[in-house]
């Protein structure tokens, strides 16, 4: 019975330390969530660090060593905040497309009492430029410009799917509104009307943002 006994405590140890172990990984694995917030300094600073770099480099031209580098810390450390460079990539993107969504501005647009359509077209372009221009403002935000442009030309860019899910909307949203304001007007000749008023954006973004020539090292 005693042999027993220790075989039972024994088996005993085995299973509950086997257990404790295996939430001890579970906690490691899920610490990174707790520095998660938008605000933590580390997390930050690899954004800033990154924006540059991905600006002048676009996302495949940018490693993690490089990164980790700039941001003078460990290789290790940006696995820990972000899992992997496509969630810091993307990070960056919901950072700056918070700031710059055309919705809260035709939200006010709608609010406007405007007699005219001719006043309604002018406050809808508004609405479209806006938040590019107040991206060409910010000195960060000029690196985001870059990064959009880099992004746009990438071959590879439906693999990440950022511009359907961010850039797309927008212009969307603002099409749709100007649509309502000439509903006899053809579709090829509204289409080719918008197609316009974009290009002229593309042109503002590709000469207003920061280029490879005009980064400075991080």
């Amino acid at each position: 019975f005693g042999a027993r006994k220790k075989q039972f405590h024994g088996l005993y140890w085995c299973t509950n330390n086997s257990f404790w172990a295996a939430h001890r990984v579970s906690l490691w694995l899920a610490m990174p969530s707790l520095f998660k917030a938008p605000d933590h300094p580390t997390r930050t600073a690899l954004l800033e660090v990154a924006e540059p770099l991905f600006a002048a480099h676009g996302y495949s031209g940018v490693a993690l060593r490089a990164i980790a580098a700039a941001a003078g810390v460990h290789r290790g450390v940006i696995p820990y905040h972000f899992g992997s460079k496509a969630t810091l990539y993307r990070a960056i993107w919901e950072h700056w497309i918070g700031k710059i969504s055309t919705h809260d501005q035709l939200a006010l647009v709608a609010m406007r009492d405007r007699s005219s359509k001719e006043e309604r077209v002018r406050d809808l372009v508004a609405a479209f430029f806006d938040g590019p221009r107040r991206l060409l403002q910010d000195p960060r935000g000029r690196y985001f410009v870059a990064i959009m442009v880099r992004e746009a030309h990438d071959a590879r860019n439906d693999e990440r799917g950022l511009l359907e899910e961010f850039i797309y909307p927008n212009g969307n949203a603002v099409r749709d509104a100007l649509r309502s304001l000439f509903p006899t007007m053809p579709s090829d000749a509204f289409g080719v009307s918008f197609q316009m008023m974009v290009s002229g954006l593309r042109v503002v973004l590709k000469s207003g943002g920061a280029t490879a020539e005009h980064i400075p090292s991080p």
